[in-house]
């Protein structure tokens, strides 16, 4: 192909800027003066596509911490130097490596050992023989975490506020609220009691239907589901929960008396986000709800609703989407962060085809409504962690952090083929005209190491999209002409 050649130099000269090929895998960094357990975790963590990196003593984990910036780091305890606890407060207590979810790893048992893990600042606490369906869910679960902790730090980054009052409202967020499912009312009381020494709202219900319907009436963050329930089991609970989208961000906890991993590995392939067995330690208890809980604030606040309270500048009066302006700052900063932790970013540029026509066939306030019912869609077709913004006129822009272009192609093909079949027009013997856009994509940084070379690259797309019939989508990476057309 004519472009390969075109592609290939691209991505040479990415490289030259980069330092090396870019790397869209999480990062994970094994601690362990043990070579066999290092190669058990590896080879457990191998299928899950992760670059690993290890290290044998304490003093090369906080050094290889501050120099790779891994989205999480599996700890042995009993470590030469430094051990496991004074690595995870060292790195707990550094602005730099703060948010970097650890799993202590230890053959210690003894609640005070996993309480003194807990307490060093250590997010998680395994103890060994580890499963390796149960490393693989927690090393899962802090991945999702961090992720969710780089984009919230952006977004904050990239705000443009100036009114105290405003910056007040975003500070103060609501108090979590618990819900508590367990038919047995002593067990229930005494995760109560413990709960509600804490900052939360703790409510108390003894099976799965009432408890789906608590979710849907009030503001719920987490969820300790009891597995055993009356009527329909816990599994079950968490199944409905995961798979309804007005319930699907809320914590949940399988809380259980059942300890065999097959219980677990069914908990984690529903979606439930972590699980505790029966008599729960309180230290543990109260550092995985403080853990998810932050997870849900994280998702929260990535989902719009702590930005009624941002100054509206930053948004697009008649869509609700950031504007252009807020949309080229986030660009850039997360460009230079990108840069820094050697990972992609996808953006697309999508532009609404004929839309002037409808303009001039139905009129104005039609073409905003369309427009409204466009960016509803687009919000509802994208990732928690994407960034859409009303670029101008017709014209919308997604900035998708940690995506590849095999994975922006789908969700940029999700987003248009939905807009083709969700968003109508009033019927008309006048016009046939439908609603469609034409989406072009590109990739930081084989198609540029800056904003503009980004936004030129997947306008150029976005063009081609057009000129191959619209309602199309056209990614850089394959693209390749012949008469004009976009193939894939």
């Amino acid at each position: 192909m004519e472009s390969s050649n075109t592609s290939i130099k691209t991505h040479s000269q990415a490289n030259d800027s980069f330092g090396c090929e870019p790397n869209n895998k999480p990062r994970v960094l094994i601690v362990d003066d043990e070579m066999m357990n290092l190669k058990l975790f590896k080879a457990y963590l191998k299928k899950e596509d992760y670059e690993i990196s290890t290290a044998e003593n304490g003093h090369d984990a906080i050094d290889m911490a501050n120099k790779n910036l891994p989205d999480v780091i599996l700890l042995d305890v009993m470590i030469p130097g430094i051990d496991g606890f004074g690595v995870a407060r060292h790195l707990k207590n550094a602005s730099e490596t703060s948010n970097i979810p650890i799993i202590l790893v230890t053959a210690l048992s003894g609640r005070e050992n996993r309480a003194r893990g807990l307490d060093s600042g250590a997010d998680e606490f395994l103890t060994k023989p580890v499963k390796q369906a149960e490393l693989v869910a927690r090393v899962r679960s802090m991945i999702r975490l961090r992720r969710f902790q780089d984009q919230l730090q952006g977004r904050k980054t990239s705000m443009v506020t100036g009114d105290e009052g405003e910056n007040q409202a975003y500070r103060d967020q609501r108090i979590p609220t618990v819900l508590i499912v367990e038919d047995n009312l002593k067990q229930a009381s005494l995760l109560e009691q413990q709960l509600k020494s804490e900052a939360y709202v703790v409510r108390h219900v003894t099976n799965g239907e009432i408890a789906i319907q608590k979710a849907l009436d009030m503001p719920v963050d987490l969820v300790i589901l009891d597995v055993l329930l009356p009527g329909i089991s816990g599994f079950e609970v968490c199944h409905i929960f995961k798979n309804d989208d007005r319930l699907k961000d809320i914590q949940v906890v399988l809380h259980t008396s059942l300890r065999d991993l097959e219980s677990r590995v069914q908990g984690a392939s529903i979606g439930a986000d972590d699980y505790l067995i029966k008599p729960v330690d309180i230290r543990e208890l109260k550092a995985r709800t403080k853990t998810l809980l932050k997870k849900k604030a994280y998702i929260d606040q990535l989902q719009n609703k702590y930005e009624l309270a941002m100054n509206q500048a930053i948004c697009d009066g008649l869509t609700g989407l950031y504007n252009h302006n807020h949309f080229s700052g986030f660009l850039d900063l997360e460009i230079k962060r990108s840069a820094r932790h050697n990972h992609f970013i996808s953006l697309f540029i999508m532009d609404l085809d004929n839309f002037k026509s409808i303009n001039d066939t139905y009129g104005h306030l039609a073409g905003d409504h369309v427009l409204v019912q466009v960016s509803n869609l687009l919000k509802e077709s994208i990732r928690e962690i994407d960034f859409a913004a009303r670029y101008g006129g017709e014209e919308f822009a997604v900035v998708m952090p940690y995506t590849d272009a095999e994975e922006a192609r789908i969700i940029a093909e999700r987003v248009r083929a939905t807009i083709f079949e969700k968003v109508k027009l009033p019927k008309s013997p006048r016009s046939s005209l439908v609603v469609s856009g034409s989406i072009g994509v590109s990739m930081f940084p084989i198609d540029g190491n800056d904003k503009s070379s980004l936004i030129r690259k997947a306008d150029e797309m976005m063009y081609l999209a057009k000129q191959s019939g619209k309602n199309k989508v056209c990614v850089s990476s394959d693209f390749r002409f012949s008469s004009g057309s976009c193939f894939r």
